[in-house]
């Protein structure tokens, strides 16, 4: 029978409206005289509060109070006490970590969930894994055969992979033939994706050569060999600069400054011109339409110099050449004067 419960929990709403009604159903108790001991929680606290209570060796129960609970039961009011007595025990076997330091210092410490080493400095440790009271390095039955390392530039972070035992044997000597490989392979496989992708839109707009009456298979080889040419020369700069950057990722807080203010130049204005949507554009176009039809009509008035002259009135007219004048309709006069020879006398 659970009946005597050590209560811990975090301090969300969730947890604490939990706790108010946990009270009212069970006894609560200290940790030592407890025979049962409830997290109230997410996954991280409940990691949290076995690795600082798994000394007293009884039973936790968890309650899912927070976004994850994938260690933890859900909460049920109404069967609470049954679910407690009800629950299955799970026995965890827990990693234990004991590292020794420069100044001989040890310090012990298990992993419910995992292990991480961050690297303080540049200077390299010795790790020995053991398991069953057994150097699973020198184990020759073992199965941890590959160790995954990662490396990085400042900017971006690649893996590699070694065999664990040559790295041990040779003092991380193969590992940095390994190291050197790897790097190479990755950042030739992300250049190659790159140019097979350049290459596709290369084919797409070399077909608009025809039209400059050029051939597009001639285009897309020169211009494929200038891509390829491009490439080479990035992936040698980009595995030169990886090789001689590259290290461990630490966290070293004393290491992170503030980055420098880039110069901008204060006499450059940015401008964004702003484009009108299909109502403001009819609205300017009946606005401007209105200004136009409001404006004065220039009317151009013709004044004429001579009295109109009718068809079939009697008119003079005078040979150029000889001076011989004539007296006929106007009608008559017309095909004389437009072949010059003759004109009209007032």
């Amino acid at each position: 029978m659970r009946d005597k419960v050590y209560l811990i929990f975090d301090k969300t709403k969730a947890s604490l409206k939990i706790k108010s009604i946990l009270i009212k159903k069970v006894k609560i108790t200290s940790l030592i005289k407890s025979n049962i001991i409830i997290v109230l929680g997410g996954d991280g606290f409940m990691l949290q509060t076995l690795k600082k209570l798994h000394k007293y060796k009884k039973p936790f129960y968890g309650i899912n109070s927070g976004n994850y609970g994938f260690l933890m039961n859900k909460f049920s009011n109404e069967n609470i006490i049954k679910n407690l007595n009800i629950s299955n025990s799970i026995k965890i076997y827990p990693l234990q970590m004991t590292v020794t330091n420069k100044n001989n210092q040890t310090k012990k410490s298990i992993a419910i969930n995992e292990v991480s080493i961050l690297r303080q400095s540049k200077q390299a440790s010795s790790i020995s894994i053991i398991a069953n009271k057994k150097n699973i390095i020198k184990n020759p039955t073992n199965n941890f055969e590959i160790i995954r390392v990662p490396y990085t530039d400042g900017k971006k972070t690649l893996n590699v992979v070694s065999n664990l035992k040559k790295a041990y044997e040779s003092k991380g000597k193969t590992l940095i033939n390994d190291f050197e490989k790897n790097i190479s392979l990755a950042i030739i496989d992300d250049a190659w994706k790159t140019h097979l992708r350049k290459m596709d839109e290369l084919k797409q707009s070399v077909q608009l050569a025809v039209h400059e009456q050029k051939d597009p298979l001639l285009i897309y080889k020169f211009e494929a060999f200038e891509l390829f040419k491009e490439m080479i020369v990035q992936v040698n700069k980009d595995v030169i600069s990886f090789l001689f950057k590259g290290e461990l990722p630490q966290e070293n807080q004393q290491q992170i400054r503030e980055a420098r203010q880039e110069k901008t130049n204060k006499n450059l204005k940015e401008q964004k011109d702003e484009i009108q949507n299909l109502d403001e554009r009819s609205s300017v176009s009946r606005a401007a339409g209105q200004t136009q039809g409001q404006q004065r009509q220039i009317t151009e008035t013709i004044v004429r110099e001579q009295p109109k002259i009718g068809r079939n009135d009697k008119v003079t007219i005078k040979h150029v050449m000889n001076g011989e004048n004539k007296t006929l309709k106007y009608k008559q006069a017309i095909p004389l004067i437009n072949k010059g020879e003759w004109v009209l006398v007032e």
